[in-house]
């Protein structure tokens, strides 16, 4: 995601949820490239608030990277972005592509290009992001909710 941002327009913000060894360097780089000013890493937030943080971004990115021991499975967070109704650009790591479904945006893993290429046409498109926010949030209701996993088992019941 940080190489991405070289390529975006002066106003975009990068927007880091949480805390991690990567922190310190991600700043320093960020500092180096020239874009510590639109840095901000808020550090541990409880759970209650992360909504709200999401619901406060233009689009969400989650940049996944397999491993040769470690996979992507099913990220929460993604559905958790996707039920708050904004964009969602994903990494093509483990599931992200069936999380998002055709309504999502979804880069190779590792592919800055592609990834900034999302974040312009977002950013670009007002009426783009709110479909495609509007779009996956129908999407996170009806597969990744109690209330839409529950009707999708009574289908598949009555259909035996």
């Amino acid at each position: 995601i940080a190489s991405a941002m070289l390529a975006l327009p002066k106003d975009v913000h990068l927007l880091v949820v949480g805390d991690g060894p990567e922190k310190s360097e991600l700043e320093a780089r960020a500092k180096r490239e020239g874009w510590g000013d639109r840095l901000t890493i808020t550090g541990y937030v409880p759970i209650a608030e992360v909504p709200s943080l999401m619901r406060a971004m233009d689009c969400f990115v989650l940049g996944s990277r397999t491993t040769s021991t470690w996979t992507d499975t099913f990220p929460l967070v993604v559905a958790q972005a996707m039920a708050t109704g904004i964009p969602v650009i994903g990494s093509s790591s483990g599931a992200i592509p069936y999380q998002l479904g055709q309504e999502g945006l979804v880069f190779d893993e590792g592919d800055s290009i592609s990834l900034s290429k999302h974040i312009v046409t977002l950013y670009n498109n007002q009426e783009l992001r709110n479909h495609i926010g509007k779009k996956l949030r129908e999407r996170a209701l009806q597969k990744f909710c109690v209330e839409g996993i529950n009707h999708s088992f009574l289908k598949f019941l009555e259909s035996i």
